[in-house]
This record gives structure tokens, C-alpha cells and sequence, in this order.
């Protein structure tokens, strides 16, 4: 890579595999199913990789409060959502895939007479998520593809620049739809309440 390409904000899963492939002079290709090409195989896989990583942090567009299992009323089986990252109870309980089916850790069963709510954390398409982080998603795997596969100290010390750049827009977004304030931090209106 010769000097710093600035990584546009792709829209879809082709549009970000390109901008890996153009971050270590790669051409551009049409498609990314069944493209016979390694490196395009390659910049795929990272991209979904890296896309699940971030997202299983759990951000405002993704993290649902109020996620309703539904067990079916005749086997009380609850089907696993393949979205789902990852999921809480209000009760502590511990969930997990087993087979395809929810199974209650805590509880040693795969039965449910009810339908359960839970803090979810769920894989929003890549195509779907806010453009910041459509973005840092490229970015960084674009860095991770060039570390293992080209070499170029240059080119991974700029794509390094543009990650944390990326990463701080993402930052950003999130602070902005939460708008937090110091009042509505218990802590600190505890704080102010005794003085």
C-alpha cells in the first residue's frame, strides 16, 4: 500500500470486502459468493468475524431489553435464535445454545412452561448497522487481513490510524443516542443530594 487510502463507509458485505482488498492493492470484484478467489474468501470471513465480534459488546442499535422466548406448547422446547449473541434473565439464569435449542443452564433443563424474557444482544446484518460502525467494521478488518496476509508495516501502522480514528466515531454515536448526564448518573446525583 502506498500511502494512506481513506477507507469509504461501505454499504453492503461486497462494498467492504472491496475496500479490504483495495487496503493491500487488490482489485475490486463482483462478487463475494463463490468467487473462486482466496483473498476475497479471506477478507469475507474476517469481515463476518470481525462484524460479530464487535457487535457481541452489545450497543444501542442491538441490545433488545425485552426479547420474548417462546417455548413451543407441546414439546415447552424454545428453538435458539441464530441472531442471538448473547442473552440475560432478569431471574440470573444462565442460557446458552444447546442443539439448536435454548437450555437453562442454572436450571439443568431445556423445558420451559412459559415464555421467558430476556436481555438480548442480537447480530444486526452488516448491511443494517449505523454507517460509524459499518465502518470501524471495514476498517479493522481490513488491518487484520493486511497483518496476516500482507506484511506492510506502512500500510497496517496507516490502517491502525484510520481504526482508532473509526473507533472514536463509533465512541461517539453511542454517547450521542444515550446522552448521558451527570444527573443521570446514580452516583454522582447521590453525591449532589447530600451537599
Amino acid at each position: 500500500m502506498k500511502g494512506t487510502t481513506m477507507i469509504l463507509t461501505p454499504l453492503t458485505p461486497l462494498d467492504a470486502v472491496n475496500e479490504i482488498l483495495s487496503a493491500i492493492g487488490e482489485a475490486p470484484v463482483d462478487t463475494i459468493e463463490d468467487s473462486g478467489n482466496i483473498d476475497v474468501d479471506n477478507a469475507y470471513r474476517i469481515l463476518k468475524s470481525v462484524n460479530r465480534q464487535v457487535q457481541i459488546d452489545g450497543y444501542t442499535f442491538n441490545t433488545i431489553s425485552s426479547y420474548p422466548l417462546i417455548p413451543d406448547r407441546f414439546t415447552k422446547e424454545i428453538a435458539w435464535d441464530s441472531t442471538l449473541l448473547r442473552v440475560s434473565t432478569t431471574e440470573g439464569n444462565f442460557l446458552r445454545n444447546r442443539g439448536g435449542l435454548v437450555y437453562d443452564v442454572t436450571n439443568n433443563t431445556d423445558k420451559f412452561d412459559g415464555q421467558i424474557e430476556v436481555e438480548a444482544i442480537v447480530l444486526v446484518p452488516f448491511e443494517e448497522l449505523p454507517e460509524a460502525f459499518r465502518e470501524y467494521i471495514t476498517i479493522k478488518s481490513a488491518r487484520l487481513f493486511a497483518t496476516r496476509y500482507l506484511g506492510d508495516e506502512l500500510a497496517m501502522n496507516a490502517l491502525m490510524q484510520e481504526e482508532q480514528i473509526a473507533k472514536i466515531a463509533v465512541f461517539n454515536y453511542e454517547l450521542d443516542l444515550e446522552k448521558p448526564s451527570m444527573a443521570n448518573n446514580t452516583d454522582i446525583s447521590n453525591d449532589l443530594k447530600r451537599t
